[in-house]
């Protein structure tokens, strides 16, 4: 059996010296009735110039085949990029179709679109629904930007600046919950959720620690978070990232603590990117599946079945102790590799990494029920 496993990264291009997006291809021939794979070819199919390190990458695709590609950059500017993949089963790579995303034409080109913080861009994420771009930056300031925002315009980048911190607070990660709220984790621990209707934000109860783990209570600010992914269908669900290895699964009402948290040991990584496993059927465990990638080369999966019952309910002070005991589920290696993981991506039960040294890792998993 042949698939293409269609892909955009950020990364550097040695042979022109220069910062580049690139759209890529993984063909992948197996042997599906044996869970086998014969070979994984890489392609690059084309690549664009990219003004300073891509820092973040959002990738959002249409179901009439239209995908744009967002990207945040070190120096705190904006660039997106368009194009159509065919829909027909059995469409060749060279049916991809590069478009403006000003003009709507074939000329496609990777824009730089808005230049709108001042120091480095921790996270974007594109609303579908709402056709706006949320920005968070270390600086200090999230904005949102529209989709049909004219970059030629009079209009100033305040216009779009949502909330500014003024560099006492610096966000870490962002990402949309619903068509009207998204979660961010910043410097100040634990996670708030924006209400764009009412422009208001909730804070996390910081007693269950920075990352959501208790373990972190007393322990200043030296732990945080650095990784957020919303449930794509639950709007009030959360998964989180951390120092230490630490993940926790977050009811964004903060009724109560955490429904589910796990940490790693002493002098464990911090997680890079965590997310939601779509490989699972939800049976009895509290949450389901979390995969993360860490800074010491671990890509792994927290399972939650039988943990973290305790955390359902709301809980007393003494009932830390039975919370702190329960919660942490069973991790399992998925990639251990001597660098970092900077980075992955799911498709369905299969999974991209990208590895700090200079390579690309493909996981084919067989289909998993819990």
């Amino acid at each position: 059996m042949l698939a293409h496993r269609l892909f955009v990264t950020g990364g550097w291009r040695q042979d022109f010296r220069q910062h580049t997006v690139s759209i890529a291809d993984f063909e992948v021939t197996s042997i599906p009735s044996q869970e086998k794979v014969l070979n994984v070819h890489k392609q690059v199919l084309t690549d664009f110039g990219h003004r300073g390190r891509v820092t973040c990458l959002q990738v959002k695709q249409w179901a009439d085949g239209n995908v744009m590609v967002v990207t945040g950059s070190a120096q705190g500017a904006v660039s997106r990029m368009r194009f159509r993949v065919p829909l027909a089963p059995g469409s060749a790579l060279d049916q991809i179709q590069m478009v403006d995303p000003d003009t709507d034409t074939d000329a496609g080109i990777l824009c730089r679109w808005q230049h709108c913080h001042t120091d480095t861009i921790a996270a974007v994420d594109i609303n579908a629904e709402k056709q706006q771009v949320l920005t968070a930056g270390i600086d200090g300031q999230l904005h949102l930007l529209p989709l049909d925002w004219d970059p030629g315009s009079a209009a100033s980048t305040s216009q779009t600046c949502y909330s500014d911190q003024k560099g006492y607070v610096s966000y870490f990660a962002a990402q949309w919950s619903s068509m009207d709220t998204f979660v961010t984790a910043s410097t100040t621990g634990g996670l708030q959720v924006w209400d764009t209707r009412k422009r208001s934000c909730r804070q996390s109860d910081l007693k269950w620690g920075l990352t959501g783990a208790p373990q972190d209570i007393g322990k200043g600010t030296a732990r945080q978070i650095y990784s957020v992914a919303t449930h794509p269908s639950q709007p009030d669900k959360c998964v989180s990232g951390g120092s230490n290895e630490t993940v926790a699964v977050w009811d964004l009402r903060f009724a109560a603590a955490p429904v589910a948290a796990s940490t790693g040991k002493q002098n464990a990584g911090d997680v890079w990117q965590v997310q939601f496993d779509a490989d699972y059927e939800s049976g009895t465990a509290p949450s389901p599946p979390i995969l993360f990638c860490t800074d010491d080369g671990n890509l792994c999966r927290v399972d939650w079945a039988g943990h973290g019952a305790a955390a359902l309910n709301q809980m007393q002070d003494n009932e830390q102790q039975r919370y702190n005991s329960s919660s942490n589920g069973h991790v399992s290696d998925l990639l251990t590799e001597a660098s970092t993981v900077h980075g992955f991506d799911v498709d369905g039960t299969d999974i991209v990494a990208v590895v700090e040294q200079e390579c690309m890792c493909y996981i084919k998993r067989r289909s998993q029920t819990f």
